[in-house]
């Protein structure tokens, strides 16, 4: 058997060594097709929605995000049949390469896989977590600490304390050098889940490794919006539907203090509101392709991109419902102290009489909200 750069290269495989169906596109909300009537799909070869107009267009969107919700969605490219036959041979092949490489003795093989499982955790959270697309990454080098400047001084920030915890404190310098907690993960596996049903194991692993990476990034963050959002900038209330007056009521909350409002993260309750009537016609433009959909990228409204975690499964949401989030642009939401990015360790407890094998994952950082002028929310009564 060949081995490539990622190793255990058995089709479907691509040129380059990746499954061709990865961790990250298995089948589920995360990647897939449906089609809306028995002649025309939803989206052509190239992920573009087939529509003649932005009506048009909404609407597809609607109808995919029922389709979803529903369970009804058609995972994948082309017929059912053909879907389904991939997906099993992705399946498999995991499955017989999660067996040999357990079996390799020289452990070099289980090393490759956690690799691999580390490079798709890290893709999909900056891909599809909050985290990484509304805050800015400042990598910190081996033998330094983290610092961040602040633009006020003698004004309040926010910082995580640890992986779950933040707190408000106020700085009279123009640096914040923020503490560092871990976040990591075990994903291990059992000598008897291998012998008895091997298949499905890899994906188990990787939902398991979002949960606790890129969902633990999310909750904290939503965190810091609460936080950031009671000091200067005043939560919303929305009594009824959103309107454009109090979208715009949002954006010049961020705007006044001279900062632009980049991004809206908005539970999908909102949806409706916007996609549903005319009165947000004018002004809003929705995404063309379905991928940017499933990664929960919706389009824009009056230049503010909108996001939500929809797509996601259910136990990687963090969005509570009928709340939303204006933001400023990533570096002055927050700021990621990088001291050491996602890293994969090779776990073997049968040495110590446990029949497991598996990885350890672990990111080394901190993180500082230095601008509680950078947040307002809105919720729905």
């Amino acid at each position: 058997m060949a081995n490539t750069s990622l190793g255990l290269a058995r089709k479907p495989f691509t040129a380059e060594g990746r499954p061709f169906l990865p961790l990250a596109g298995r089948k589920n909300k995360r990647s897939g097709s449906y089609i809306t009537s028995e002649r025309e799909a939803a989206w052509d070869d190239s992920g573009e929605f087939n529509a003649s107009n932005k009506a048009e267009l909404v609407e597809r969107i609607n109808h995919m995000v029922e389709a979803y919700t529903s369970g009804r969605a058609v995972q994948g490219f082309g017929n059912a049949e053909d879907q389904d036959q991939t997906y099993h041979e992705a399946q498999m092949t995991r499955a017989a390469d999660l067996v040999e490489a357990y079996n390799d003795p020289s452990g070099k093989k289980m090393r490759v896989m956690g690799d691999t499982i580390v490079e798709e955790l890290i893709e999909v959270g900056k891909r599809e977590g909050f985290t990484r697309s509304t805050m800015g990454v400042q990598v910190v080098p081996q033998g330094q600490d983290g610092k961040v400047r602040i633009k006020y001084k003698q004004s309040i920030a926010v910082i995580a304390t640890s992986a779950t915890t933040v707190k408000p404190v106020r700085f009279r310098e123009r640096y914040v050098r923020p503490p560092i907690f871990y976040v990591n993960a075990n994903l291990l596996i059992e000598d008897i889940e291998v012998r008895l049903s091997p298949v499905g194991i890899m994906e188990e692993m990787f939902e398991d490794g979002l949960e606790s990476t890129m969902v633990t990034e999310d909750k904290l963050t939503l965190q810091f919006w609460q936080a950031l959002n009671n000091i200067y900038n005043n939560p919303v209330a929305i009594t009824g539907s959103l309107t454009p007056e109090i979208w715009a009521t949002l954006r010049e909350a961020i705007e006044a203090f001279g900062l632009p409002a980049s991004t809206c993260v908005m539970a999908y309750s909102f949806w409706k509101d916007i996609s549903g009537g005319t009165v947000f016609s004018s002004y809003f433009d929705p995404v063309t392709k379905y991928q940017l959909v499933l990664e929960g990228r919706l389009g824009s409204l009056m230049g503010v991109n909108i996001i939500t975690d929809a797509f996601r499964e259910p136990k990687l949401q963090v969005l509570p419902t009928d709340n939303l989030y204006m933001l400023g642009p990533p570096n002055s939401v927050g700021v990621i102290t990088q001291h050491q990015e996602l890293t994969p360790y090779q776990v073997d407890l049968r040495n110590q009489g446990q029949p497991i094998q598996g990885w350890f994952v672990e990111a080394i950082q901190g993180v500082v909200a230095p601008n509680p002028r950078s947040v307002v929310s809105a919720l729905r009564l």
